[in-house]
């Protein structure tokens, strides 16, 4: 991923998700093109609908980024930590790449 789009998209959830929670950014390989799946795993809006919670930050995310960037974006995916453990056990080959978290020290879990 380019490194000015991956600035972008981290400074952008680092805005979204309120300072008391913590996060993380992951990209995953399509196979399709360079396009990536675009992943943010926070406790932040657990009682929101998974649709609610990619919506929040697909139009944040998209707003902040120019037409050709927009492209290496296959889909969005916001997902709480147990969620995300689920996800993760069924990766085969390529794992997730980190690109970006937030660890706060007043977050809570």
């Amino acid at each position: 991923m380019n490194t000015n789009i991956a600035r972008k998209i981290k400074v952008c959830v680092d805005q979204m998700v309120p300072k008391e929670h913590d996060y993380e950014i992951y990209t995953s390989d399509t196979g399709i093109d360079d396009m990536l799946v675009l992943r943010i795993i926070t406790n932040a809006w657990r009682k929101l609908g998974k649709a609610e919670r990619i919506a929040k930050v697909q139009s944040s995310v998209l707003r902040k980024l120019e037409a050709p960037e927009k492209k290496s974006i296959f889909r969005f995916s916001v997902v709480t930590p147990e969620e995300w453990r689920e996800i993760r056990l069924q990766f085969v080959g390529d794992k997730p790449k980190l690109l970006g978290y937030r660890r706060s020290s007043i977050a809570t879990h």
